[in-house]
């Protein structure tokens, strides 16, 4: 049953597939002269192509995962670690050119280089997706190599490198850091990833701060855009995350649908030689 609810998900959570399939469905419909159904077919896609070009429905579905967890104002003055979550980093390019190259957004690794700075006393934490049935390079490799030319120092940066999805990344990062109660941990990923990401820690038993970076939305900015791909990549990335706050839910990863924010860790008196050296 959950497989078939997965598949359900993944077919809607992915639009562009959807719409591909029924222009093909459109086109041999016509070829062996089905007008009418051919082109009633062909008017779902170009529709919902219309009413995704006029009206801000990536800003209706990414705001408010973007907006569940609002950036910290104010963050204890000794963290102990910073987590990040691999994702955005292109294996194959990097490859190909041997030079680290990613997808998308970089604020994560902005935010992350400028916390390291300000937090001489934290480690950093880097897990990434590293299976592969070829040899390449890792998206911990790659984020690492990032993070050094934006000068943060080789030693403070901890890989973890066997993970193959969002929940695993948790799992084996906090095998890595052990963390314990008096720690803080602050988790530095893409604003609409953080709810499903906050709710595998809790589920953990991790207590993190989250730090979105990375925001796609622009709340209250609803006038026509004729920036359909864009558009569509930025709906196609918020329904990859409700897909999976409903798929953890049901498979028990996560303890509520839609994680909300709670009480900032901030221990008053940590024991942790960082702590006590950076006191």
């Amino acid at each position: 049953m959950l497989f078939l609810v997965d598949e359900l998900f993944h077919i809607f959570a992915h639009p562009s597939e959807l719409g591909l399939a029924l222009l093909v469905l459109s086109a041999a419909c016509l070829i062996s002269g089905r007008l009418r159904l051919g082109v009633g077919i062909l008017l779902v896609p170009v529709l919902a192509g219309i009413t995704i070009l006029v009206l801000p429905i990536d800003n209706w579905i990414l705001a408010p995962l973007e907006t569940r967890f609002p950036k910290p104002q104010n963050l204890p003055p000794c963290i102990h670690g910073i987590l990040m979550i691999g994702g955005g980093e292109d294996r194959r390019v990097t490859q190909a050119w041997s030079t680290p190259a990613l997808l998308g957004d970089f604020g994560s690794f902005f935010e992350a280089a400028r916390l390291m700075r300000a937090h001489p006393e934290a480690v950093l934490l880097f897990s990434g997706y590293g299976s592969n049935p070829r040899p390449m390079v890792t998206e911990a490799v790659i984020a690492r190599d990032i993070l050094v030319a934006m000068g943060v120092p080789p030693g403070r940066i901890e890989l973890e490198q066997r993970s193959r999805d969002t929940f695993e990344n948790f799992l084996y990062a906090k095998a890595i850091a052990q963390p314990t109660h008096d720690q803080v941990w602050v988790l530095v990923a893409q604003a609409a990833h953080i709810p499903r990401s906050m709710g595998i820690a809790r589920h953990l038993g991790w207590s993190m701060i989250a730090d979105p970076t990375g925001y796609q939305s622009a709340p209250g900015y609803g006038i026509p855009q004729a920036e359909f791909l864009h558009k569509m990549v930025n709906i196609e990335s918020a329904l990859h995350e409700w897909e999976g706050l409903i798929g953890y839910r049901l498979e028990g990863r996560i303890d509520t649908l839609f994680p909300a924010p709670g009480p900032i860790p901030n221990p008053q008196k940590s024991k942790s030689p960082q702590c006590l050296r950076a006191a």
